[in-house]
């Protein structure tokens, strides 16, 4: 699957002057989570994931605390991420420019990662504390972007459940191994949107290079998406150990990651038409 350190810079905030209050910003990222968990932990009961001859059902009931450990992730992280920016700490990481913001959120998030990956489930308490904390960093990395606004991060969301959902339902229900395939092309894939990302941080004119990073990127994560959740699906038909919070890790940063790809292929269209409404005002 994904490397779990993967990681996405946040967006600088653009000029708004109607920013939507506390309550409205938390009921948008919230919609994150009412999306994806009330999604995938209605489509995924025992009697459905049991539907392959070789499942039992302790792999439907590990699946599905494998989607209750990501409905946890992705609530945990949108409440974070509403506090966090109420609190100010959007303002305080915006100082530091998009390289400082990359440095700083990536270390934060990576030791939390670490630290969850390192706990062991035998320890439920310290193993959620740790989940917790690095749904926390994410969160922090993420605050900045309640300056888009409410309507913007709640059709991102709801775009997300969609993708995310259907996604995870194909690779979750999918023959064993049936898409272990795509881990070569979708490396690749990955190598590529990389430098068209890196190209258009140099050249910003060009809208080739920004449309293979953004549309290209989503199509990459979709791709693990479905990826990851078949793998975890193996897992947790074939191991013996199986962490839940473990196997929930890839899984959560490839919908964090489509969230963010939507959102920024919204607020590109959004600003288009801006731009073609100012063009024909003049």
């Amino acid at each position: 699957g994904t490397s779990a350190t993967q990681q996405i810079s946040p967006f600088s905030p653009p000029e708004m002057s109607d920013v939507l209050t506390w309550t409205g910003k938390a009921c948008a990222l919230g919609a994150v989570s009412i999306g994806v968990s009330g999604a995938l932990l209605t489509i995924f009961r025992p009697r459905v994931v049991r539907k392959a001859p070789e499942d039992t059902l302790e792999t439907s009931l590990r699946v599905r605390s494998v989607f209750t450990a990501l409905g946890y992730g992705i609530g945990t992280t949108a409440a974070i991420t509403s506090y966090l920016h109420s609190a100010g700490a959007a303002d305080w990481l915006l100082q530091f420019g998009p390289w400082g913001r990359f440095f700083i959120t990536l270390g934060c998030s990576t030791a939390a990662l670490f630290v969850t990956l390192g706990v062991p489930q035998q320890e439920p308490l310290k193993k959620l504390v740790a989940f917790t904390a690095f749904n926390a960093s994410i969160g922090f990395a993420l605050s900045p972007i309640i300056y888009i606004g409410g309507p913007l991060l709640a059709q991102a969301a709801i775009y997300t459940a969609g993708i995310a959902g259907a996604l995870a339902m194909v690779g979750v229900t999918a023959p064993s191994r049936r898409f272990f395939f795509l881990a070569g092309p979708l490396a690749m894939g990955m190598t590529a949107v990389s430098l068209a990302g890196i190209a258009s941080a140099f050249f910003p004119a060009s809208r080739g290079m920004s449309f293979v990073h953004l549309y290209g990127g989503l199509a990459i994560y979709g791709g693990y998406l479905l990826l990851d959740s078949n793998v975890m699906m193996e897992r947790a038909r074939r191991n013996k150990e199986f962490d839940p919070i473990n196997e929930s890790l890839t899984i959560y940063l490839d919908v964090i990651t489509v969230f963010l790809k939507i959102l920024r292929i919204l607020l590109e269209q959004q600003r288009e038409q801006e731009r073609r409404r100012r063009q024909g005002q003049d």
